[in-house]
């Protein structure tokens, strides 16, 4: 009977891990992954409540999927933020350093809560926090399991968000941000296509800037530079927000 027991176990722990895996390839998005990591820790663990929460451009950690029942009742704590293994707590077992959080936790009528880290070789993505109203008992295997999650989740944003940062950098001009001669070539061809079916006029402006090079021979690249910059920053907040902005190359 034990063994049985055991191997349904182990079968549960592969289809969670298959699930995961499985989910992680249709999301694009930081949100869309974190949504995918909140359902794969529900199911796996019957939370009350699943949250994952990253790390924003600020350094702070900010919610981005799912509901943590916690969130402005009681401020992030930094040894649990910080967490490099998977963090079990019970209501009961907290002591006066954890005071805030067992009167938070009592209040939201909760038992139990696991933090799994989010990482990457660059540092803190965020972290996974799980929640449960009934006293809940983590094993050698759950403990694992959520640590595979977690290195899973972690291992897809950093792999998602170098495709979207490789994707932009194949679209769009490195120094300014507008788009670039591939994307503009593509763009263009749809409009002409609309207006074509549409019967309605296009317009295409080409400008450059006057005496670029004397800019560049006098004050030098960085300066250079920088009027491009400026220059497609002002164009951008004076056009509509369906127009299409590009650099062709140099200060065209």
């Amino acid at each position: 009977m034990q063994s049985r027991r055991a191997a349904e176990s182990s079968e549960a722990r592969v289809r969670v891990r298959q699930d995961v895996t499985s989910a992680f390839g249709l999301s694009v998005s930081d949100t869309e992954l974190a949504e995918s990591f909140v359902v794969v820790a529900r199911d796996a663990f019957q939370t009350t409540a699943t949250a994952v929460h990253l790390i924003d451009e600020n350094g702070e950690l900010q919610p981005v999927a799912g509901h943590n029942p916690l969130w402005g009742k009681v401020a992030p704590m930094p040894e649990l933020r910080d967490t490099q293994e998977v963090v079990v707590l019970h209501v009961e077992d907290l002591g006066e350093e954890y005071a805030e959080l067992a009167a938070a936790m009592r209040e939201a009528r909760l038992r139990s809560l696991t933090v799994a880290p989010l990482d990457s070789d660059a540092g803190r993505l965020g972290v996974l926090v799980c929640f449960f109203a009934r006293h809940r008992e983590f094993d050698a295997q759950d403990v694992d399991l959520q640590r595979t999650i977690g290195r899973q989740a972690s291992q897809t944003i950093v792999r998602v968000r170098l495709q979207r940062q490789l994707a932009r950098l194949a679209l769009y001009d490195q120094l300014t941000g507008v788009a670039n001669r591939p994307l503009i070539q593509s763009e263009l061809e749809a409009a002409i296509a609309r207006a074509g079916e549409s019967r309605r006029s296009l317009a295409v402006v080409f400008l450059d800037v006057d005496e670029f090079k004397t800019i560049n021979d006098r004050w030098g690249h960085a300066a250079g530079d920088t009027v491009l910059q400026q220059l497609a920053a002002r164009i951008r907040s004076g056009v509509r927000a369906g127009d299409l902005i590009g650099r062709i190359g140099g200060d065209e």
